[in-house]
């Protein structure tokens, strides 16, 4: 599931994207297009001298997946082996996403990515895999120390 926004050239390269997503086997029938919204953004800010980074994040359009839209792709996801998130979809599009596939023994996959604490241990409960750079980790696991991140992400995932 994912939204694009529909804005003028946006519309041409939309178009493009779906129809070499068909040639080379990707399923788009649940890729949507959403109007009056941009697609979503995101530029990194680099220090030069320490490497370090910051991102900043617009969520545009795939913010606005909902639970009723995983609901529609369920037939999908039943035969799916794996269903993959990332939280720049709507939370609770991914706890119903995480969820279903659980509930159909898919290999549930979060990319906890862009980092947020806006969602529940409901949602890592349901998870197999994930996927997280360091900071990421710490905001799941709530603490800096990276040791004890690995041990407490262990304990939340299956």
């Amino acid at each position: 599931l994912h939204r694009e926004s529909q804005t003028g050239e946006r519309r041409t390269s939309l178009m493009f994207s779906f129809t070499i997503s068909q040639q080379v086997g990707v399923d788009t029938e649940h890729l949507g297009v959403e109007s009056g919204i941009s697609t979503g953004i995101a530029t990194i800010f680099v220090e030069s001298s320490s490497g370090e980074n910051m991102i900043v994040i617009v969520p545009g359009a795939n913010s606005r997946v909902t639970p009723e839209d995983v609901v529609q792709a369920e037939t999908k996801i039943k035969s799916s082996g794996a269903v993959v998130a990332t939280l720049e979809l709507g939370m609770e599009a991914v706890r119903k996403g995480m969820e279903l596939g659980r509930k159909y023994g898919a290999t549930t996959i979060l990319n906890a990515a862009p980092a947020r604490a806006d969602y529940g241990q409901d949602i890592l409960e349901n998870v197999d895999i994930l996927v997280v750079n360091e900071t990421e980790a710490e905001l799941v696991a709530g603490t800096e120390d990276l040791d004890k991140c690995g041990e407490k992400l262990r304990e939340v995932c299956r």
